[in-house]
C-alpha cells in the first residue's frame, strides 16, 4: 500500500514549520513597537512633550502586554501538545 502524502513526522515537521513561522510573526509585532518608541523617547530626550511621552509609554505598555499574552499562549500551546 502506498501513501497519499508525506510520512507523519514529516508532515509534523511541516506543521510546526508552519506554526513556528506565525510565532516568530507574532512575537515581533510588539517587540518592532517597544523598540521603535523606546529609540524615539530616547532620541527626542527632554524635547518630548510629557502628554507625547505618555502616549508613547502607554503603546509600550500595550505591546509589552500582548507580548507576555503571546508568550503565556505559546507555553500553554506546549503544555497542552506533550
Amino acid at each position: 500500500m502506498s501513501q497519499s502524502g508525506p510520512p507523519a513526522a514529516e508532515q509534523r515537521l511541516e506543521e510546526l514549520e508552519t506554526l513556528l513561522g506565525r510565532v516568530v510573526h507574532d512575537l515581533r509585532t510588539p517587540l518592532t513597537i517597544i523598540s521603535g518608541f523606546v529609540d524615539t523617547l530616547l532620541s527626542l530626550g527632554d524635547e518630548a512633550d510629557p502628554e507625547q511621552r505618555r502616549q508613547m509609554l502607554e503603546r509600550v505598555q500595550r505591546a509589552a502586554e500582548r507580548l507576555d499574552g503571546l508568550l503565556e499562549e505559546l507555553v500553554a500551546a506546549v503544555v497542552e501538545a506533550e
